[in-house]
């Protein structure tokens, strides 16, 4: 299971329903007193805390990678995306994907025809979170799709 994807609301639940017994403070004791000791049945406790801890401290909750104040959901080698192309990025779960205006009934920068005008560049079925904003960035010193990294609070 990919950690990064699970959601603030799997980890209430987690954390209140699927483990009630933990309490806070033996949970905070045990994170704070870390993992070398040995085997005890504290350790099921203090992995679960560990585990929580690190999905609500990650940066980049929809997947990827830090890239700055940005997170690289996936990195594009040479020749898959062009600057000077305006791509866009459509999270619909119907037709999730990166797409770019078609020239001439064509799609010169790869991909294929998506509906009358456009060409899908590639599909990311499974990979793209309705309402977060993506984009491509076509630089070739750092070609990707990228997502803003959700504000912290303060």
């Amino acid at each position: 299971m990919n950690m990064r994807l699970l959601s603030a609301t799997t980890i209430l639940f987690s954390a209140v329903v699927l483990f009630p017994s933990i309490g806070l403070s033996q949970s905070s004791a045990a994170f704070e007193q870390g993992f070398t000791q040995q085997e005890s049945s504290n350790n099921i406790a203090k992995t679960e805390y560990f585990v929580a801890q690190s999905i609500i401290r990650n940066p980049c909750p929809f997947g990827g990678s830090i890239a700055g104040d940005n997170c690289q959901l996936q990195a594009f080698g040479n020749g898959v995306v062009f600057p000077g192309v305006k791509y866009w990025v459509d999270a619909n779960p119907k037709w999730p994907g990166i797409y770019y205006k078609g020239i001439q009934d064509k799609c010169p920068y790869g991909g294929t025809r998506a509906g009358v005008e456009n060409c899908q560049l590639m599909k990311l079925n499974g990979k793209l979170t309705e309402g977060v904003r993506y984009w491509v960035d076509a630089n070739p010193d750092w070609p990707g799709l990228y997502y803003r990294q959700p504000q912290k609070p303060q």
